[in-house]
């Protein structure tokens, strides 16, 4: 049987470690979008803007391309109602 240890260790340290969301990050990877929302990375992909979707991509360039979304747009999916009130 395998040990999956080392999976859980990566998430823990180094650059892909699990940041907690808190208000003063702007933006959320595609994964963590996913976890908050409660549906599949794919599905996420289908909700992007240029696909028809409501949420906006911010691209950036480095080593590897990684697709994040705005915290904010996430947020008004999951309580609609407090981004009308305001």
């Amino acid at each position: 049987m395998p040990n999956n240890s080392h999976k859980q260790q990566r998430k823990e340290r180094g650059p892909n470690k699990i940041r907690p969301i808190t208000p003063a990050r702007k933006l959320i990877s595609r994964v963590e979008a996913a976890d908050m929302l409660g549906r599949s990375v794919d599905t996420i992909k289908r909700m992007e803007k240029r696909r028809g979707g409501p949420l906006d991509v911010v691209k950036l360039r480095g080593a590897q391309s990684t697709t994040f979304y705005r915290l904010d747009q996430i947020n008004a999916l999951i309580n609609p109602t407090s981004e009308a009130a305001e």
